[in-house]
């Protein structure tokens, strides 16, 4: 187990040796597990103070069309503007992090609940998986490969970017000419 530049994890599995985006991997994982268990989501936490957000009219209608279905995923929002969004509520896996970006990765105009329901999933498990650049203890980076095996698993993150390669040994050795 080892890591590179604080967001690439080194792992030996069997005969292969797995190369894996800390974030990408996190984010699959976190996105597999609300997808089989969506109420995660509904452990909602109220914000200690209310966090007004401005949008644009067309994205604040947005946020009104979709605000029954956002309500029942553990966000609790009121336009109270043409502009703007006053926040009151997100789903706990989001406390401490950046309402703005959460609520910006929800517009897609998207109205089928099917899209929401992947974009908000795929938004929470993303606002809410390791950083690039973060660092991550080995106990951490093992826990992570251990939780990856607890779910189905995809080559790509919820957003489309690869979150693994691997080689086998005998292709590992040949980079340094040990064939045979």
């Amino acid at each position: 187990v080892g890591a590179f530049q604080r967001c690439f994890l080194f792992f030996e599995h069997g005969d292969q040796l797995l190369v894996v985006d800390q974030h990408a991997f996190h984010e699959r994982i976190l996105y597999e597990r609300l997808l089989q268990n969506p109420s995660l989501l509904k452990r909602t936490q109220p914000l200690l103070m209310p966090e007004v957000l401005d949008f644009s009219p067309e994205e604040c209608v947005e946020f009104e069309e979709k605000g029954k279905e956002l309500k029942t995923l553990g966000f609790d929002y009121e336009v109270i503007s043409p502009k703007e969004i006053e926040v009151r509520a997100v789903p706990a896996l989001l406390v401490n992090k950046d309402i703005q970006a959460v609520f910006t990765s929800l517009l897609n105009g998207h109205k089928d609940h099917q899209e929401i329901l992947h974009d908000v999933l795929a938004s929470v498990a993303c606002h809410a998986a390791v950083r690039a650049g973060e660092e991550l203890p080995e106990p951490e980076m093992r826990q992570l490969l251990a939780e990856a095996k607890t779910v189905d698993f995809f080559l790509n993150c919820p957003h489309g970017r690869r979150v693994l390669r691997w080689w086998k040994a005998s292709q590992v050795a040949g980079w340094f000419d040990r064939l045979g």
